[in-house]
């Protein structure tokens, strides 16, 4: 059965009182723990598909973000690159390569990490690339974890 179609039953045997309810087993209930404004800030260490979802999850707050310069860069949109880069060992946090149209590759602690957005701190979201050329980063940059 597809999904949709599962809702429609679900909300029709609601609808009329004949749902069935199951309580959550307490042995596997997980808790998340808060998340405050340094929720966001990235690891390069880890893979670049974790961090990829973490700043897919976090866009709306409090945002995924790194620093450069000693200021708050916070990273809007990415991607993972698994093949371009495949076999290139460098320090996670190095910018690789700046990419006309695509952005920022960065190093990960597995595979690459295409940074296509940013925001600046105090500035307003804008290219990757756009920001690499107005802000002078350079290849072979290292941004810290």
């Amino acid at each position: 059965m597809l999904v949709p179609s599962l809702l429609l039953d679900a909300l029709q045997k609601l609808e009329a009182g004949t749902a069935s309810y199951l309580p959550q087993s307490e042995a596997q209930v997980t808790f998340a723990p808060a998340l405050d404004k340094e929720s966001g800030e990235v690891d390069w260490r880890k893979k670049a598909i974790e961090i990829h979802n973490r700043i897919r999850a976090l866009v709306v707050w409090p945002g995924a973000h790194t620093y450069r310069r000693e200021k708050r860069l916070k990273i809007i949109k990415s991607a993972v690159d698994i093949l371009a880069f495949a076999g290139k060992e460098e320090q996670p946090g190095t910018v690789l390569q700046i990419i006309k149209d695509e952005g920022l590759a960065i190093a990960c602690g597995k595979d690459v990490l295409l940074v296509s957005e940013v925001q600046p701190e105090g500035g307003r979201a804008m290219k990757a690339y756009d920001y690499a050329i107005g802000h002078d980063v350079k290849s072979g940059e290292i941004l810290p974890n």
